[in-house]
């Protein structure tokens, strides 16, 4: 017979320093370089994928439809 387990529903208060990162900040740059370089390819293959395209820019005195 399995026991079911409550769980806490509180929040443990936490020494804010250990939120931070322990990892020198040239590790840290060069993490979000890459994250930030995949993120760029994965939109590229979505847009691919998908057929999306960029917008024209509007121009002076262009009609728009605003749906409320």
């Amino acid at each position: 017979m399995l026991s079911k387990v409550k769980r806490l529903q509180t929040t443990l208060p936490v020494m804010p320093t250990s939120l931070e990162p322990q990892c020198n900040p040239s590790t840290l740059q060069s993490m979000q370089h890459g994250d930030g370089l995949l993120k760029g390819q994965s939109k590229q293959n979505y847009d691919k994928w998908h057929g999306a395209k960029d917008l024209e820019p509007l121009k002076l005195c262009t009609l728009v439809c605003v749906q409320i």
